[in-house]
């Protein structure tokens, strides 16, 4: 058998060298040509190549069906003579109704709580500081009046006037106040402590928020009736310091409001305690007034029929039912410590 013919260099290269795979041809499909100027443009010049949408009920320019565009309205075709369709504003937004208050929220500290506390027995105990005289309720009234400025006179109730406001007034807000926060830090030894069983009465301490109500005034005689809130809210010469006028913010705008009894910055009369040697003074003080439990209760229950949740004060009051549970049960809590064992006076 002949043995076959031998191959050049070049053919035995190309033998051992693979063939290219032939790769089909994939080419995009034109697109549509964009839809140009309509006879009125070309005439004019600067007519505009876009026909605006038909929001009367007239008839539809040519072109596909109308479809939703990601707005929600539907507008014309996109195709033939028709031009697209100018972008609509926004559709007017479904009015939001009010957030419903939220439904009360039974305390743990109850009215059973409260009538376990002994009652105060005896003569009453000795004021806590230089009582003011006449002379002396007139002066602070009339500093106070002066520091008010322009505008209409407010009071702000966090506490004790939510539920007791005794005096008359002509409208009620719901505001905030920003920098100040609900405290158990005034060191009470009369009214509803004694000298033996401290207590404590609630003020406002710097940081936080507070959400309360605002009372305003009636224009006629502020001298006399800021001489009856001096009256009922001011005791001693001591607590001129205590008062303050703060901002409050509402559905009407800001104001400025009266607030008694914002800590100073230094005062001997301020305490800072841990939240559980409150509960234990007040579970235990009460004085000629009533108890200092009496006033957390009636406090956390009216702020809760208002909607007003403050965390601090539910804290307190269920640790405070806990304590006179304690005490009551024989199973006595952690007794309260005064201000040379703990307390940080300021």
């Amino acid at each position: 058998m002949a043995a076959p013919p031998a191959l050049s260099g070049a053919e035995q290269s190309a033998q051992a060298s693979p063939q290219p795979i032939a790769v089909r041809n994939r080419a995009k499909r034109p697109r549509p040509p964009r839809p140009g100027p309509t006879d009125a443009g070309r005439a004019g010049g600067r007519a505009s190549a876009r026909i605006p949408l038909r929001h009367d009920g007239g008839p539809r320019e040519a072109g596909r069906p109308g479809r939703l565009d990601r707005r929600g309205a539907r507008g014309a075709g996109s195709g033939g003579a028709g031009a697209f369709p100018r972008r609509l504003g926004p559709l007017p937004r479904t009015p939001t109704l009010p957030r419903p208050a939220p439904r009360p929220r039974p305390p743990a500290l109850t009215e059973a709580h409260v009538a376990r506390i002994a009652p105060h027995a005896g003569d009453p105990p000795p004021p806590g500081g230089t009582p003011l005289d006449e002379a002396g309720r007139l002066a602070v009234a009339r500093e106070l009046l002066a520091e008010k400025g322009d505008g209409p006179f407010w009071v702000l109730a966090y506490g004790s006037l939510i539920w007791k406001p005794a005096f008359e007034h002509v409208e009620t807000r719901r505001v905030a106040v920003h920098g100040w926060r609900r405290a158990f830090c005034m060191d009470m030894h009369d009214w509803r402590a004694t000298p033996r069983q401290p207590g404590l009465m609630m003020a406002l301490a710097r940081g936080g928020a507070c959400v309360g109500l605002a009372y305003r005034m009636p224009d006629d005689d502020p001298e006399g009736r800021m001489l009856r809130l001096v009256d009922r809210e001011v005791g001693y010469a001591e607590d001129r310091p205590w008062l303050r006028w703060v901002r409050a913010r509402g559905e009407g705008g800001p104001i400025r409001a009266l607030a008694f009894y914002c800590a100073p910055v230094a005062h001997p009369t301020l305490l800072h305690l841990p939240i559980e040697t409150q509960a234990a003074r007040i579970a235990r003080a009460a004085g000629p007034a009533g108890s200092c439990a009496e006033y957390l209760h009636n406090t956390v229950v009216h702020l809760e029929a208002l909607g007003i949740r403050d965390r601090y004060l539910w804290r307190l009051q269920a640790l405070v039912a806990a304590e006179i549970e304690a005490e009551h049960a024989g199973r006595r809590g952690t007794p309260p410590r005064d201000a040379g064992s703990g307390a940080l006076r300021t």
